[in-house]
C-alpha cells in the first residue's frame, strides 16, 4: 500500500491467470481502489507493508488517513514491516518503542491489526530455504512461529501476535520452483508441515542487479503474462488444494486456524482407544474445518458418535489418519475400530504447530 502521492505505473492484470501483481497506485485513486475491492470480493487477503518508503510518523494526519483508505477497501489485520532503514516506524525498529516519536502500536491495535510479522526469517541453507517451519525433521529446533511478546502490549493489553517466515526471495525465478518441486511439496504434505513464505516475487525492473528476476513476460505496453514455468507451478499448487492435500492460503486465515488448533482438548474415554475432542474456542474461529487426528498402528477404522460426520480418513505410512470439523462448545466422540486385540494409547492430535509464548527480550529486530 502506498498513501497520497504521485501515482505510480499501473500493473494491467487482464492477462494474468494465476496470479495477480498489480503495482500500486495510491489508495487516492480510484479505480486502484476499485481493483482491491474486486481482489477482496474473490477471497485475496490484504495487508499492510508499511504506509510509504520513508518514515510515517503516527502522529502524522497523513499517517492515520493512510490506515483510513486502507479500512475503506479491505478489513486486513496484517502488518509487514517494510525497509526497517528508512521506515523508523517498523514494528522491528522504533515502531515498538513507547519512548519514541516513531511509536506505532497504539495505531495499528485503533485500526484492528492483529499479526505482525517478527522482522527476521527463519536460518535457511545456502542453497534453498527451509521449506517446513515445523522442523518435522527436528522437532527439538522447532522455532516459534505465532507467539506473543511482552514488549508489544498496549496499555496492558497484548493484542498482537508475531509470526516467523522463510526468505523466498531468489537470484532467478528457477530458484523458486526447485524451492516447491513436486518432490518438496510431497514431502512438506507427507511430514503436516507448515511453509510461510517472505516472497518478492516480482521487480519488473528494466535495467539493474534486479533485472531478469521476473516471473512475468512482457507483451509490450502495460500487457503481461506468467512465465509458463511459474503459471504450471501455481497451476499445481491449486491442484493440490483441490484435492485436499495442501492447503493454500494466507497469513490470517492460517493464524486463525492455529489460534483455533491451540484450544482444542481430546479426552481419552476408555482403554477401547475412545476419545473426546472438545473446542474451547478463545480467539479461533467458531467452526475450526478439517482437524486431522493420526490412529495408532491397528486402527483400521474410526466411528463418530452424537451424529457427527467424519470429513475424510485415509491410510498414509501405515497409520489412520482422520479428519473433521469441529465446532466450539460442541463435544465430538470418537470410537476407533481396531484390527487385532490390543488397543495401544489414543491418538496424536497434529493440530499444525506448536503455539509458544515467546520470552521477555526475544522480540527480533532486523535491518535491510
Amino acid at each position: 500500500m502506498a498513501r497520497a502521492g504521485q501515482p505510480r505505473p499501473r500493473l494491467q492484470q487482464d492477462r494474468l491467470r494465476a496470479a495477480r501483481a498489480p503495482y500500486a497506485e495510491q489508495l487516492d485513486a480510484a479505480p486502484y481502489r476499485a481493483l482491491l475491492a474486486r481482489l477482496v470480493a474473490q477471497g485475496v487477503e490484504l495487508g499492510l507493508h508499511s504506509l510509504s518508503g520513508g518514515p510515517d510518523d503516527p502522529g502524522d494526519p497523513r499517517t492515520l488517513s493512510g490506515f483510513s483508505a486502507f479500512r475503506q477497501v479491505s478489513a486486513g489485520r496484517l502488518w509487514i514491516d517494510h525497509r526497517p532503514t528508512t521506515n523508523c516506524e517498523a514494528i522491528s525498529n522504533a515502531g515498538a518503542d513507547p519512548t519514541s516519536r516513531w511509536y506505532l502500536l497504539p495505531l495499528l491495535r485503533r485500526f484492528g491489526v492483529r499479526y505482525l510479522w517478527r522482522g527476521a526469517d527463519a536460518q535457511t541453507s545456502r542453497q534453498l530455504p527451509r521449506l517446513d517451519l515445523l522442523r518435522s525433521d527436528r522437532p527439538a529446533d522447532r522455532p516459534a512461529v505465532l507467539y506473543r511478546a511482552e514488549q508489544l502490549a498496549v496499555d496492558g493489553e497484548r493484542p498482537f501476535w508475531l509470526f516467523g517466515s522463510s526468505w523466498l526471495f531468489f537470484a532467478r525465478w528457477q530458484q523458486l520452483l526447485a524451492t516447491l518441486s513436486p518432490r518438496a511439496l510431497d514431502r512438506l504434505e507427507a511430514a503436516h508441515g507448515l511453509a510461510i513464505g517472505h516472497v518478492y516475487l516480482e521487480t519488473c525492473r528494466a535495467r539493474g542487479r534486479l533485472h531478469g528476476r521476473e516471473l512475468l513476460l512482457g507483451l509490450g505496453g502495460e500487457r503481461y503474462v506468467l512465465r509458463p514455468e511459474v503459471d504450471r507451478l501455481f497451476v499445481a499448487l491449486a491442484g493440490r488444494q483441490r484435492a485436499g492435500s495442501l492447503w493454500v492460503t494466507g497469513l490470517e486465515a492460517l493464524a486463525e486456524h492455529l489460534l483455533g488448533a491451540m484450544r482444542v482438548v481430546l479426552d481419552p474415554l476408555g482403554d477401547d482407544g475412545s476419545v473426546r475432542l472438545r473446542y474451547q474456542r478463545d480467539e479461533g474461529p467458531a467452526l475450526l474445518r478439517a482437524l486431522t487426528l493420526r490412529w495408532p498402528v491397528g486402527v483400521v477404522e474410526v466411528m463418530s458418535g452424537d451424529g457427527a460426520v467424519l470429513a475424510g480418513q485415509h491410510v498414509r505410512e501405515g497409520r489412520l489418519e482422520t479428519w473433521l470439523d469441529l465446532r466450539a462448545e460442541r463435544p465430538i466422540i470418537l470410537r476407533p475400530r481396531w484390527g487385532h486385540a490390543l488397543a495401544p494409547p489414543a491418538p496424536a492430535l497434529e493440530t499444525g504447530v506448536r503455539l509458544e509464548q515467546a520470552p521477555a527480550g526475544s522480540l527480533e529486530r532486523a535491518a535491510e
